[in-house]
Parts: structure tokens; C-alpha cells; sequence
């Protein structure tokens, strides 16, 4: 990767001297062609989720989550079965979501995997917030404080929500059938992906992937969810 980083680098200062459009140059014009074509599809809220995504992108709000994404954020012990059996929303999810398949990854449908990316952007944002590694008593909050559960029904007005509705089991069966069933739909989530992806490489260039395997995968799924 470091190697190919190198070859990135000189073709970009070669270009640059010819007066050619370099590789930052070109992210930046993708970055504006995926916005646009995404405005121009005229769909309710999506120019508000376009807006928040730009104005973290400009902020460094972005670099900030994915640079707390990799970072060791607890020195405490793994929970155990027992104790995550006490979360009703990861164990209603775990009985009632499909397990990662070939027919759940075709039809990109919200299987368990899916699902589980919730759980690192909690952490994350959570450790961004205290701004220290996580005590015990961190780790019991973002696991059993209902945040998930608040998150999955309210969410971006979350912490809005004066009653939180109970999970089900057939809330979780009729999510499991969910699944990117249009061409249309489809290629929304592919330009948000696209877009997401050249707005992190405007903060890290193509070596992101020498510091994080985890980020892109799990966030993908989670712009699925």
C-alpha cells in the first residue's frame, strides 16, 4: 500500500506540473458530481442528509469519527453472553434477523450483520463525547442504556423521544425482509456510498486502508441499516 501511495504521489506532482488534474483535484470533481446528482433527484429529506454530510465533511467532523473509529477505546473486559443477554434489542435481533448469507448479500437484505454496525458508531461517538478511554461503567452505558433501541425508533430525533416503544420480534421479522428492492433505491445507496467514500479519501487519500480494514465495511452495511 505505501508503495502504491508513493506511485500516487508522483503521478500527481508530474500531473500537477503539466497542468493536468491530479488525484485530489479528481476527488474533489467526484465529490461535486455525486452531490449534484443526488439534489437533482428531487427525493423528500435527502437534500437535509446531503447538507449534514457536507457540513461534516467541511467541519472535520468526519476525520475526527474515523480516527476515534480505530482508536483502543476500552481497557476493561469483553462482555459475556450472559451479561449481552440482557440487552432485549441485540437478542430479539439475534432470534429474529437472518444470518448473513448469499440471498441476504444479493438482495441486500438487513441481516444480523447489518444490524450489528450500530453498535461501533455508538461506541465511537460515545468516546469522542468523554474524550478518554471507556470505564466499566461506560461500557454498561452504551450497552444497556436503551440508546440503541431510541436510535432504531427515533432516529435522528432521538433524544426527543419521551417513550421509547418496546422491541418485538415482529418488528425485527418484518426488518429482516427489508431489502434494496428497486433500481432506484440501488443506485441511491451506491452514489451516498461513492460520495462517502471520496469525501473520506479527500481526508486520508487512498491510504486509508493502511490504518483501517474495519471503517468502509462497517460503515457501508450501516448506511444500509
Amino acid at each position: 500500500m505505501k508503495i502504491l501511495n508513493s506511485t500516487f504521489d508522483f503521478k500527481d506532482k508530474l500531473n500537477s506540473s503539466l497542468g493536468r488534474e491530479t488525484r485530489v483535484d479528481w476527488n474533489n470533481r467526484k465529490i461535486k458530481e455525486y452531490s449534484e446528482y443526488l439534489r437533482n433527484l428531487k427525493i423528500k429529506n435527502l437534500d437535509f442528509i446531503l447538507d449534514e454530510l457536507m457540513n461534516n465533511w467541511r467541519s472535520g467532523f468526519y476525520k475526527k469519527l474515523m480516527l476515534a473509529f480505530v482508536v483502543d477505546k476500552d481497557d476493561t473486559r469483553f462482555l459475556t453472553f450472559d451479561e449481552l443477554y440482557n440487552n432485549r434489542l441485540l437478542v430479539l435481533a439475534a432470534e429474529n434477523l437472518p444470518k448473513t448469507n448469499i440471498k441476504t448479500i444479493a438482495f441486500s437484505k438487513t441481516d444480523l450483520n447489518v444490524f450489528k454496525t450500530m453498535q461501533p458508531f455508538i461506541d465511537t461517538i460515545y468516546f469522542m463525547n468523554i474524550g478518554r478511554k471507556f470505564s466499566w461503567e461506560d461500557v454498561l452505558n452504551t450497552f444497556f442504556s436503551g440508546l440503541d433501541a431510541r436510535l432504531m425508533f427515533g432516529l435522528d430525533k432521538f433524544d426527543e423521544l419521551n417513550e421509547v416503544p418496546e422491541p418485538t420480534a415482529n418488528f425485527f421479522q418484518k426488518l429482516g425482509e427489508t431489502q434494496i428492492a428497486s433500481k432506484a433505491t440501488s443506485d441511491l445507496y451506491m452514489k451516498l456510498t461513492l460520495l462517502q467514500m471520496h469525501i473520506e479519501d479527500d481526508r486520508f487519500g487512498h491510504n486509508f486502508g493502511d490504518f483501517s480494514e474495519d471503517y468502509r465495511p462497517t460503515e457501508d452495511l450501516f448506511i444500509q441499516l
